[in-house]
């Protein structure tokens, strides 16, 4: 799953030199994981504690990360539409 994401991740743009793009990939594994995403409550928090840091931390690394891709959109934005794309892209896949 983890290589999935990286591999659509810098299909979009989204720079591995970035930072913070570790935690963009961490953050879109647990929300995907997830059957209703709430990305402050949800995803922040968790990727927070795995990196003994603060949910605000977390959130401006992805911002920072987006924005230094030139990916013009709010974090929440990004994420979702990356998961619509992802299961789409999915199902569409032969099993």
């Amino acid at each position: 799953m983890k290589n999935k994401i990286i591999v659509k991740l810098l299909e979009r743009g989204v720079k591995s030199s970035c930072r913070g793009f570790p935690v963009v990939v961490r953050c879109i594994e647990i929300a995907l994981s997830l059957d209703y995403v709430l990305v402050t409550k949800n995803v922040y928090p968790v990727v927070a504690r795995e990196l003994g840091t603060s949910a605000q931390v977390v959130e401006a690394r992805l911002r920072r990360t987006l924005d230094k891709s030139g990916i013009e959109m709010s974090n929440l934005q990004f994420i979702m539409e990356f998961i619509t794309e992802f299961n789409i892209d999915d199902s569409e896949s032969p099993a």
